[in-house]
């Protein structure tokens, strides 16, 4: 039995959970594939590049989801779900100047956001601009008390500005969630990532079999954008542009 298989049974016997998330990682390519396959037919639906740029983003090619991000935002120049998306791929990509732009462009449509402003928050405090940081931060915990979560947010622990923020409150929090890494069309991405958890006759008999394929259970896809970039594709056949949207107050 091969490693890879040993692996999957294995995490299967943990629990269904493991199963699926051992799972999604090895379909991350097929559904990149999928993905371009969707582009193929649709080259100028900002959903599809939004969606792609989020599984390449999980893929860690982060040069190709910022070029699909700007080509989302190209199609949807207001859409705050791929701004929200492509800040956090240029924080990623450690180029805060166009993180903060990105942010603070998302925040001119919506003023509400709550991780938007916890993240301005946090690039003004790494700047030193502290009196920045702490009116985001504040402005964040009132829209969005769940960001007090150690779970969801650990990047509060031990943050002084944090605590001086939550100080400068005194006002009735509202429940907001906002969700990273925002899918439009979750549902289907969902499925491309998991496959039907196996049945317990089929975990028995794949478990019996003995003789399977040695060869690695996922292969990265011939159209792999490792090795070439989205805009030398040949589909689509479009590429994203690099052009900037206009500059965001205090970017």
């Amino acid at each position: 039995m091969s490693k890879a298989i040993f692996a999957v049974l294995l995490a299967f016997s943990l629990s269904p959970a493991a199963y699926t998330a051992v799972s999604a990682l090895g379909n991350l390519q097929a559904a990149i594939e999928e993905q371009l396959s969707l582009l193929d037919a649709e080259p100028s639906n900002a959903n599809l590049w939004n969606d792609l740029a989020n599984l390449l983003a999980l893929d860690r090619q982060l040069d190709d989801a910022q070029t699909a991000y700007l080509r989302a935002l190209e199609l949807s120049p207001e859409s705050t779900e791929v701004l929200f998306n492509l800040s956090m791929v240029l924080e990623q990509l450690n180029d805060e100047p166009e993180a903060l732009r990105s942010y603070y462009d998302l925040l001119q449509l919506d003023p509400l956001n709550a991780w938007a402003h916890y993240r301005v928050g946090a690039i003004h405090e790494a700047r030193g601009d502290r009196e920045q940081a702490l009116a985001h931060y504040s402005e964040a915990f009132y829209q969005d008390p769940n960001l007090l979560r150690v779970r969801l947010n650990p990047h509060i622990v031990e943050n002084k500005l944090v605590v001086e923020a939550l100080l400068s409150r005194d006002g009735a929090f509202s429940p907001v969630s906002p969700l990273p890494r925002l899918f439009v069309d979750r549902e289907r991405i969902v499925a491309l990532l998991v496959p039907p958890v196996p049945s317990q006759e089929e975990f028995e008999a794949a478990a019996q079999e003995g003789a399977v394929d040695e060869s690695p259970a996922t292969e990265p896809s011939s159209r792999s954008l490792e090795a070439k970039p989205i805009e030398e594709q040949d589909k689509p056949t479009r590429s994203p542009s690099k052009k900037r949207r206009k500059k965001g107050k205090n970017g």
